[in-house]
């Protein structure tokens, strides 16, 4: 794990841009909902055939139906009230990436009243970290159940 600086955050995003747009360009992804998943061989014929473009070189060819690069991840850590939820804010803003705020779900969770979030607020009332396992079963629910998306207002970060 390495600590990045907004220029490198930028590069690193222009670039992920760069070869979606590439693979779209060439027909070798196509739309899942917000997300883009490789396409298969018949799918890019038949874009190409919808926009009259010619197959293009065999090198390219050679891409469709491979895994679409990862998209970019961002951990930022900090202190309570250092202001990572702010800086997530203009990141998310900036790059378009997901923000999932580990606090906000939990504190969901325990407004939600949900058997997690009943666990967790019995650690947070006494003062003590919540355990690994139990932020992992809200990441879960919350990547699960919304596939990333986090847009519902019980887990949105």
């Amino acid at each position: 794990v390495g600590l990045l600086g907004l220029n490198r955050l930028k590069k690193i995003s222009r670039k992920h841009k760069r070869q979606l747009v590439d693979r779209i360009q060439n027909f070798e992804v196509v739309q899942d909902g917000e997300d883009y998943v490789p396409a298969t061989a018949e799918q890019s014929e038949q874009m190409r055939d919808a926009a009259g473009v010619a197959a293009p070189a065999v090198h390219r060819a050679a891409a469709v139906g491979k895994a679409v690069p990862d998209p970019l991840k961002i951990i930022i850590a900090g202190a309570p009230a250092s202001g990572k939820g702010t800086q997530c804010e203009m990141i998310k803003e900036q790059y378009g990436v997901v923000h999932l705020s580990t606090g906000d779900m939990l504190r969901a969770a325990v407004v939600d009243q949900t058997e997690v979030g009943k666990l967790a607020k019995e650690y947070m009332d006494s003062g003590k970290l919540v355990p690994d396992d139990v932020i992992i079963g809200v990441v879960r629910r919350c990547t699960s159940f919304h596939e990333l998306s986090c847009t519902c207002s019980e887990y949105a970060g």
